[in-house]
């Protein structure tokens, strides 16, 4: 007889955002309806008259919080239920992340309205940055945990999530235990007008609770920035006009047959990046309020497009390395039709404008990673297709491992690299001064390889380091030799101390099995013999090891590894063309600063 199977129980935490049947929530909105034409105010039939919305405002407790009063966590038991596991497992046996992120947008909602209570109509607003700290290399139990980290009384809050592995009974989390990070900033409204309502100031507490807001409005502060710095609101910099003039003439010389340099294999242009898609939005995937999509279905849509376009321009799999700050613009109203684009923005390390399609070719051989940066674009349209709303823009940024570039050609292509670079080199800003960006796999590192005079630096992985085709270790003979004497006088250390202490366990225990009838002043007298040579032994044992201290050497070594690197040529070489670059660009700046540069203007009439 078979074993019975059991399916899980467990739900996941965006399965639980629904209260009320779809069948029920369309009658109560069709009685609405009905009783909006009688003229009558059945809850649920939408906006108010406005002599009634004054009082029907939502009641709010404004009355400050502490974190730790929305702070909420929940178990995914996924090593110990295997049909749950089922529906997160992707094709190779891993852990979906779309999936996650549909938890991690419902989990925000939870502890929203932990924070302001169910009067109020809380809806996502941005996704302020989602990290993947450390890879999942295992199944185990996850744990997801969130509380509200940033609320200063106005109608916007940050939440601040993470997904860890469940740490064994008794055994204190450590840090690679945590997996991803992510903050969301999400809005409440008043249910009926849809207006903004604020909410409850934070109470901060202790350092730690202050390090988090503090981040929070610094978050906060960032965005604001950016919004006024949008290329909708300014247009590039010097800097950035420079870098698009010199890739549109590198892209006509391309172009001109007379001239003999060709485009690389390995750059695409930017339009033959795009991937696209139409979905019609069912209500499985509606948010609370019953009849607008849930949030995280969009970031679970959005990122699969992203990871397929990825895919597709490096012919490699990518792998999943953060999501930048990411807006909802409006929300997709359940029956509407989503449409979505996504577009390959940049490339880091980007084009390199001076170089030429000899030095492409030498670049495919050394450089083995790139980071890809997706924008998706979303838009819906009502089934009649006779309206059309921009939904929201989502950055995401993977790691291939090919050497990949895309070129942009219109200039509306222009302005989405550069966008793409601003946020790119606003990452690599933000990462703390203990964990920058590798340059070789662009992960956290805090290893860092310096030139002799300090002039050149640059971040790296300590397996790269290992890597021959990287660089080679430099191995000191002599502290090589200084350290196998020391190994060779620490065992002669420790054998001596063994001799001695088999000697007074023997002696010890010869004094055991001494006649017991001796007189009294036999026993003072060898009592004070035994003193006496314990006294002696001791001594020779310390002049021993002191010998030996004296005959080694004092030089140590406190790590295994080697500490002195040479680079490959090929590596550099391209650190030394950076310093000419950064050289020949300052050179320039000071000239164009320079009067005397620029011809005067004729001072006699023509």
């Amino acid at each position: 007889m078979s074993p019975r199977r059991y399916r899980s129980t467990f739900r996941p935490v965006w399965e639980g955002r629904v209260t009320t049947p779809w069948v029920e929530a369309l009658k109560m909105q069709k009685e609405g309806v009905k009783g909006t034409e009688r003229g009558g105010n059945v809850v649920g039939s939408g906006s108010a008259p406005p002599q009634q919305q004054q009082q029907q405002q939502p009641k709010v407790d404004l009355k400050p919080k502490r974190m730790g009063d929305s702070y909420y966590k929940t178990i995914l038991p996924l090593a110990q239920d295997p049909w749950l596991l089922d529906t997160y497992l992707n094709s190779s046996g891993h852990i979906r992340l779309g999936s996650l992120l549909m938890d991690l947008d419902a989990l925000a909602g939870v502890v929203a309205y932990a924070h302001t209570g169910d009067s109020v109509m809380t809806v996502t607003a941005a996704v302020d940055r989602i990290t993947i700290e450390h890879t999942l290399r295992e199944i185990c139990d996850l744990e997801l945990s969130g509380q509200v980290t940033y609320a200063t009384g106005r109608s916007s809050m940050e939440i601040s999530l993470q997904v860890a592995k469940v740490p064994k009974e008794g055994v204190t989390r450590k840090e690679e235990d945590v997996l991803i990070t992510c903050a969301f900033t999400m809005v409440s409204l008043d249910p009926r007008t849809k207006r903004p309502v604020p909410v409850a100031p934070l109470l901060v507490e202790t350092e730690e609770e202050r390090r988090l807001f503090e981040l929070g409005e610094k978050n906060y502060k960032a965005k604001k920035q950016m919004r006024k710095d949008s290329l909708l609101e300014q247009t590039p910099n010097d800097e950035e006009s420079d870098l698009i003039h010199a890739m549109w003439t590198k892209e006509m010389a391309y172009m001109n047959p007379q001239n003999p340099l060709t485009r690389p294999q390995n750059v695409m242009h930017m339009q033959e990046t795009v991937l696209k898609s139409a979905q019609i939005m069912q209500p499985q995937y509606r948010n609370r309020h019953n009849f607008m999509i849930f949030g995280g279905f969009l970031l679970k849509q959005t990122f699969e497009l992203a990871f397929c376009c990825a895919a597709s321009f490096s012919n490699s799999r990518p792998t999943f390395l953060s999501l930048d700050p990411s807006t909802f613009d409006n929300p997709v109203p359940v029956g509407s039709v989503l449409y979505l684009k996504a577009t390959v923005s940049y490339t880091d390390p980007p084009i390199n404008s001076t170089s030429t399609a000899d030095d492409g070719e030498d670049d495919v051989a050394t450089r083995k990673f790139t980071k890809v940066q997706v924008r998706v674009d979303s838009k819906v349209r009502d089934a009649e297709h006779t309206t059309k709303k921009s939904t929201g823009v989502f950055h995401y940024t993977f790691l291939v491992q090919r050497d990949v570039q895309v070129m942009p050609q219109s200039y509306s292509d222009f302005m989405i690299w550069v966008d793409a670079k601003r946020r790119a080199q606003s990452t690599n800003e933000s990462l703390l001064a203990a964990a920058r960006s590798c340059d070789i796999c662009y992960k956290p590192s805090s290893s860092v390889l310096i030139t002799p005079d300090k002039k050149d630096f640059f971040y790296v992985c300590p397996v790269h380091l290992k890597d021959r085709g990287f660089c080679s270790p430099i191995i000191d003979e002599e502290e090589v030799a200084a350290k196998k004497r020391k190994e060779e006088m620490d065992k002669e250390i420790e054998k001596v101390k063994q001799e001695y202490e088999e000697k007074m366990k023997r002696k010890k225990q010869k004094g055991k099995d001494k006649d017991k009838d001796k007189k009294d002043e036999e026993d003072t007298k060898d009592k004070k013999k035994d003193e006496d040579d314990d006294s002696k032994a001791e001594k020779e044992k310390d002049d021993k090891i002191k010998s030996i201290q004296n005959s080694g050497t004092e030089k140590q070594t406190t790590d295994d590894a080697p500490r002195i690197f040479a680079l490959h040529k090929n590596f550099y070489q391209m650190r030394i063309d950076r310093l000419r670059n950064m050289e020949i660009a300052k050179r320039n700046r000071e000239r164009m600063k320079d009067p005397g540069l620029f011809p005067s203007a004729p001072k006699n009439d023509l």
